[in-house]
């Protein structure tokens, strides 16, 4: 008896310690929000202004403009609140969610600290609040990132998806990226 009683508690302790919090991992159960996915991109010309999207951007929206997007040099963040940091990640396209309801899902998901710093390709803080960040992405490869920022240091990120294409110019750029979304 005290075999079997014993087998039973070491089988309960290694549950208790395989079990892990699944709120602690966004993509338990919904590898949709996977951190380095780009599912599509929401296009801005050179002042910011909405031009069209491609796919379904997994994008977290704030008070804030990426532009342009698509770019090729440099491209500007701009917050009017400020902007506290940006990490720059590479991502990688995505088709497979194209009916997945982002914002909702999105709306009260955040990614730690250690899973924006994990792979970084480019960051950057400021002292003092900036406005507006131009980010000269010729040191980046062609292909499609994910820009995270925070507007203060105790916020979360918000982010967005951009894609960088060196050998096209914008705006022909344009017809490009809509095309490899076909």
């Amino acid at each position: 008896m005290k075999i079997k009683l014993s087998i039973f508690i070491i089988a309960i302790g290694f549950c208790f310690i395989s079990c892990k919090d699944k709120e602690e991992d966004p993509a338990v159960g919904n590898e949709s929000v996977n951190i380095e996915w780009v599912t599509g991109i929401n296009m801005t010309d050179f002042s910011g202004a909405p031009i069209g999207l491609v796919g379904n951007p997994n994008s977290k929206p704030g008070v804030f403009a990426l532009y342009p997007n698509p770019a090729d040099d440099v491209f500007t963040i701009s917050a009017t609140n400020g902007i506290a940091s940006f990490v720059i990640k590479k991502g990688t396209k995505n088709t497979d969610y194209p009916d997945e309801n982002f914002d909702q899902k999105l709306n009260s998901l955040s990614y730690s600290d250690l899973e924006i710093a994990d792979n970084q390709i480019l960051t950057e803080s400021f002292d003092n609040f900036t406005q507006s960040v131009n980010i000269n992405s010729q040191t980046l490869e062609t292909g499609y990132y994910r820009v995270f920022f925070k507007v203060r240091a105790e916020d979360d990120y918000i982010w967005e998806n951009i894609y960088i294409n060196h050998e096209i110019p914008y705006p022909a750029m344009i017809d490009s990226l809509v095309n490899d979304w076909k």
